[in-house]
C-alpha cells in the first residue's frame, strides 16, 4: 500500500483511503521555530532551567554527601548546580577561583563569571564546606567563619574586577546552604533575601529544593536583567556618539556648500 502526503503549510495530511477514514496530521517545525536560546539577552524566551532535583546526576551527589563527608563532595554538587542554571551561553563555571591575583593566592571554591566589555566579571561565589562529623554537631556550626570568608573574596574580586554589578554569594555546608547579596551601593554583605524573623535562613537541598530552586532563578533573571541593562545603555551611548557625529558631519558640509556659493557669487 503507498500513500501519498499532501502538505498544508508546515503540516502534512494523510488523505483518507478505504481502509483510513480520518485525517492524520503532524507537523514539521523550521529549525528557527524548534530554536530556543539560552542566551539571557536573546529577544526568544530562553529556556528555563530544569529544576536541580529532577537530574538523577545531581541527586546522586545529593547522596554522596554524608555526615563528615570531604568538602570535595560539596564541591561537585555545587558547580554542576550552577552549570545548569548557568549555561556556557554568556556565563562560565569555574572552580578553585583566584579572586585577588596578583596580590594574593587566596582563592574561592565555585565561581560564576558573566561577560561585560570583553571582560569576565565574578557574580555568584561559594564557599563550600565538610559536612558536620555528626547531625548532632550541625545546630552549633558555626557559619560565621565560613561567611567572613566569602566576604573576603567577593570584596576582593570586585576590587580587582571593578564594581559593575550586585553579586551573590553562597555558604554551602554539607547539604545546607545560605544565600548572600552584595550589592553595588554596598560595602558588606547582607542574607539575601533574608527577613525580620528569620534573617539568615538556612536552606536543605532536599527539604527546601524548591525553594532553592526558585531563588536560582531569581538570581539568573537578575543577572540577566542587569546586564541587558547595561547593554542598552552603551547602545544607546554609541548610537548619541554616532548621532552627534553625523551631526557634525552634516552642519560641516553645509557651511562648506555656503562657503563655495558666496564665493561664486
Amino acid at each position: 500500500m503507498s500513500c501519498t502526503f499532501l502538505r498544508c503549510g508546515s503540516h502534512f495530511l494523510l488523505p483518507p483511503s478505504s481502509s483510513l477514514f480520518h485525517f492524520v496530521s503532524f507537523q514539521i517545525h523550521s529549525p528557527e521555530e524548534t530554536a530556543y536560546s539560552t542566551n539571557l539577552n536573546s529577544p526568544k524566551m530562553a529556556l528555563q532551567p530544569t529544576p536541580y532535583y529532577n537530574e538523577e546526576a545531581l541527586n546522586l551527589y545529593i547522596s554522596d554527601i554524608k555526615a563528615g563527608a570531604y568538602e570535595a563532595s560539596v564541591d561537585h554538587f555545587w558547580s554542576n548546580l550552577l552549570s545548569l542554571y548557568f549555561p556556557l551561553s554568556n556565563s562560565t563555571v569555574e572552580t578553585e577561583s583566584y579572586t585577588a591575583l596578583p596580590e594574593s593566592k587566596r582563592r574561592a571554591n565555585i565561581a560564576v563569571t558573566n561577560i561585560r566589555g570583553g571582560v569576565r566579571h565574578k557574580i555568584i561565589i561559594v564557599e563550600a564546606k565538610r559536612s558536620p562529623t555528626s547531625k548532632s554537631k550541625e545546630p552549633a556550626y558555626d557559619w560565621k567563619t565560613p561567611k567572613n570568608q566569602l566576604s573576603t573574596y567577593m570584596k576582593d574580586s570586585r576590587s580587582r574586577l571593578g564594581n559593575i554589578q550586585d553579586m551573590y554569594g553562597l555558604v554551602a555546608v554539607g547539604t545546607k546552604v545560605r544565600f548572600y547579596q552584595l550589592k553595588c551601593d554596598k560595602t558588606e554583605l547582607s542574607a539575601w533575601p533574608g527577613g525580620k524573623k528569620n534573617p539568615e535562613p538556612t536552606y536543605h537541598l532536599e527539604t527546601d529544593k524548591e525553594i532553592i530552586h526558585n531563588h536560582m532563578l531569581e538570581i539568573k533573571k537578575a543577572v540577566g536583567d542587569e546586564q541587558l541593562e547595561a547593554e542598552l545603555q552603551t547602545r544607546r551611548k554609541k548610537e548619541g556618539t554616532e548621532g552627534r557625529a553625523a551631526r557634525a558631519a552634516a552642519r560641516a558640509e553645509e557651511r562648506e556648500q555656503r562657503s563655495v556659493s558666496s564665493s561664486r557669487n
